[in-house]
């Protein structure tokens, strides 16, 4: 009975406040919240990553030889090699996914699709 009481008494409302674990000194953690917030906005305003071919309504088809249209609209391409799951995950295995991933911003901030 002692346990069915600890477990009511768990899970009551009124003792949650004593419950809950208080997180202290993240000052740091909330401003790097705050500034990754703030980026991934501009980046979503400006379409950074969102990968965009030029349409059939800006570049009619057959209106320009293949140079002159990858003259007016250069692309990107980035490949990376998939990591083997034969180990533990560390983080190489995320470094070479960023490479690909910040080179692509790059490229998109130069005005390559």
């Amino acid at each position: 009975m002692a346990t069915v009481n600890g477990i009511s008494d768990a899970l009551d409302p009124a003792n949650a406040a004593k419950n809950t674990l208080k997180l202290e000194n993240t000052e740091k953690r909330d401003t790097l919240i705050k500034i990754e917030k703030k980026y991934q906005k501009q980046w979503q305003d400006s379409s950074v990553f969102n990968a965009t071919a030029p349409t059939t309504a800006e570049v009619p088809i057959g209106s320009n030889a293949a140079k002159e249209l990858h003259k007016d609209h250069p692309k990107y391409f980035g490949t990376f090699a998939y990591p083997y799951m034969n180990g533990t995950l560390h983080a190489g295995h995320s470094f070479t996914a960023s490479k690909v991933e910040y080179t692509a911003g790059f490229a998109r901030m130069q005005g390559k699709r």
